[in-house]
């Protein structure tokens, strides 16, 4: 199923560095054609409208500094991104804190437990695939019944209108409430 979830990845370290311990472990990010890499460093040159475009467009962000990392989730937010940060230390707090959703493993340090509006017991980001699949089924199964509950609404607006240009006059009188 297409979540229309993209990861971006935050890192003290150089970019390539953090590309090369990700393809070591394994970790398939993207299409797997390019990732898109960029440094603090550059990103402390930008102005609002290219750091919103670096932020849509990059996977991975390196030589990242906390006050980098929250510049980054506004920016995102900015453009109306929904942004989730999953953090574990003092220095992911700034992130979390611009975040729409914050999410902390057991072992995070107390600044980090304390933003936390999700705590990861298990300290695997795994879990976050499978509540991310039930809470959309909720949404489409709650727009289903809205679909069902607009229909139906639209339908005894259209019958009274079809009535009152028939001039028929309407099928109920208050009297006939108690026989109801």
């Amino acid at each position: 199923m297409e979540t229309g979830v993209s990861v971006k990845i935050f890192s003290s370290q150089a970019p390539g560095r953090t590309v090369a311990l990700l393809k070591g472990a394994g970790v398939a990010i993207g299409d797997g054609t390019s990732l898109g890499t960029i440094s603090g460093f550059e990103l402390a040159g930008m102005d609002p409208v290219g750091l919103g475009q670096a932020a849509e467009e990059t996977t991975i962000f390196g030589h990242l500094a906390p006050e980098h990392a929250s510049q980054v989730v506004e920016a995102l937010r900015s453009i109306r991104h929904s942004v989730a940060a999953v953090g574990d230390g003092v220095n992911d707090v700034p992130a979390m804190q611009q975040a729409n959703l914050a999410i902390a493993r057991r072992s995070s340090t107390q600044a980090a437990l304390s933003l936390a509006d999700i705590l990861l017991l298990e300290d695997s980001p795994q879990v976050l695939q499978r509540v991310l699949d039930r809470g959309q089924r909720i949404v489409n199964g709650l727009l289903d019944v809205l679909k069902i509950s607009l229909t139906q609404v639209f339908n005894v607006a259209l019958l009274i209108v079809i009535i009152q240009i028939f001039s028929a006059g309407f099928p109920y009188q208050a009297k006939q409430g108690s026989f109801v």
